[in-house]
């Protein structure tokens, strides 16, 4: 399910019952994309406090297998909310 596959993805956590009705009602309604539902997450107050950081965290332990240092934090954290990157671009940089 798209919904819960971005929640899962950029906040770590199930959809609560009000943001699942809402963006389902968005996809059926209007038509909104997997793209879309995920651009709204990602300018959304829980994401930009904890979500991001969350991400930067996860890939560095993935892919390198330690934890990050406080420049890499600073500055991954940055690319993924002022240009949109994705966990993808994080892991891929």
């Amino acid at each position: 399910m798209i919904i819960q596959r971005a929640y899962l993805d950029l906040l770590g956590r199930e959809p609560d019952p009000t943001g699942l009705r809402d963006y389902r009602s968005l996809i059926i309604d209007q038509g909104w994309s997997e793209r879309m539902v995920r651009d709204n997450i990602r300018r959304g107050d829980e994401y930009r406090q904890d979500g991001a950081e969350r991400i930067v965290r996860r890939a560095y332990r993935d892919v390198l297998g330690r934890e990050v240092d406080p420049e890499g934090l600073r500055h991954f954290r940055q690319q993924l909310l002022e240009r949109n990157w994705t966990e993808g671009d994080v892991r891929d940089a």
